[in-house]
């Protein structure tokens, strides 16, 4: 009985000390292949062009303490810089800013939370902003105001 006992603690050690020791080469295989993701990653940034291409946006904007929202009208940027790649929209913050200096100046609505949406798709932008809409108004008390193109324009930046 003491001899299977002595295996059976023996057994349980080796078998430990085996899943550490393939544990410890897991993680050297994954340290590998993060520094390979990486080096790709950074020959990505490099690869990255800027290019210019034709942009639909529309932005949304709510202060937290309200149920008020307000929604632009779908604008079209022409020449608008993107990242080719990653197809992100170079300067976007920019574009949410214009937004959030008219709600704040024009209409005195401080403390505003601004997005902005954009696609180079307008069929796609517009499902996306129904949908948006939609969420919306789930909520009982929410209220939407749009502002039209008269009203406020995004200006191309950059």
């Amino acid at each position: 009985m003491k001899v299977t006992v002595k295996v059976l603690i023996l057994v349980c050690l080796l078998g430990l000390t085996q899943g550490l020791l393939g544990q410890n080469e897991r993680i050297q295989m994954n340290g590998e292949k993060r520094e390979k993701r990486e080096k790709q990653g950074r020959k990505r940034e490099g690869e990255d062009q800027e290019i210019e291409k034709t942009v639909y946006m529309f932005g949304i904007s709510n202060q937290l303490a309200d149920s008020v929202y307000y929604v632009t009208d779908i604008h079209e940027i022409k020449d608008a810089k993107m990242l080719k790649r990653q197809r992100f929209l170079r300067y976007r913050d920019s574009y949410g800013i214009q937004l959030k200096r008219y709600l704040e100046g024009d209409l005195g609505n401080m403390d505003q939370t601004v997005t902005v949406v954009f696609d180079t798709k307008l069929k796609r932008l517009e499902k996306t902003k129904q949908k948006i809409k939609k969420i919306t108004l789930k909520d009982p008390v929410a209220h939407i105001v749009t502002i039209t193109s008269e009203e406020f324009k995004f200006e191309k930046v950059g």
